[in-house]
């Protein structure tokens, strides 16, 4: 079998869930209707998660649920979540077994980790105020096509190059037919991805340190290429961790990328 490793390139993401997370009033919301806007970043996110005081009445945001407090229907038939309830969804005060599809896998510290295996989505609770961090966008807005929500769904997603192709199609783990074997450890998990039609391989490793912190890495030695056609141009590791609705908490995201930037969590459009 020749083996083909998709050389010069180690993929070692330091995606830190360091989380600042204070007391959150449950049921606080923003009288705005452009609250629900959502800000993702795959990169560390360190917010104070204080709701504001004062309750309002809300339209509904553009997110789907699939309980019954808090939601209403839009025209187009699609469920849709009210301030209130989105941010009563990311606040968890008893720890469970099971939050949103995903299993309860490690806990350290003062923070638990989440993982749903088929899209390697990973959650990361504070056992001190019940608040999670998501590293997917679970939600559906009803408007978003399969690949995208695919795309927003997957912890890893890989972008082709197929020939003479100018177009490079991307792989996530719900839309590809990928095969995912998880191995969950004492420290983290590793995950065996395998997408069989592209004859293409790798391997995850994900570490959970005490501090609530997470390292997502992809060892060079681990991505096999087997097909002469279907070479991987970009890899995405948990390109939507962190996000969040806009003006419905507090605090900032911290984009370490060139010369760094900060992300304000207040709505200044509404």
């Amino acid at each position: 079998m020749n083996k083909k490793r998709f050389s010069k390139k180690t993929f070692a993401f330091l995606l830190s869930a360091m989380l600042a997370f204070h007391t959150v009033t449950a049921g606080a919301v923003v009288g705005d209707e452009n609250a629900d806007t959502k800000q993702s970043t795959a990169t560390e996110m360190t917010e104070n998660t204080t709701a504001t005081e004062n309750t309002t009445e809300e339209e509904a945001t553009n997110s789907t649920s699939g309980g019954t407090v808090g939601e209403a229907v839009d025209s187009t038939g699609v469920v849709q979540l009210s301030n209130e309830k989105a941010v009563e969804q990311a606040i968890y005060p008893e720890s469970k077994e099971e939050i949103m599809g995903h299993k309860r896998i490690l806990s350290k510290g003062n923070y638990e980790m989440y993982l749903k295996e088929e899209t390697l989505s990973i959650l990361i609770r504070d056992k001190r105020t019940g608040v999670i961090m998501e590293s997917t966008v679970q939600d559906n807005d009803g408007k978003s096509n399969a690949a995208w929500q695919g795309f927003m769904q997957s912890g890893i997603a890989i972008e082709l190059q197929e020939d003479v192709n100018t177009q490079q199609p991307k792989l996530d783990l719900i839309n590809s037919g990928a095969e995912i074997d998880v191995t969950v450890g004492t420290d983290g998990f590793v995950a065996k991805i395998v997408y069989p039609k592209q004859q293409i391989s790798l391997e995850l490793q994900v570490t959970f340190n005490d501090d609530g912190s997470f390292v997502a890495k992809i060892p060079d030695d681990s991505i096999v290429e087997e097909s002469e056609k279907s070479k991987i141009g970009n890899i995405y590791v948990y390109p939507f961790l962190g996000y969040t609705y806009l003006g419905e908490r507090k605090g900032y995201m911290l984009v370490p990328d060139g010369n760094g930037a900060l992300i304000n969590l207040e709505d200044k459009e509404g």
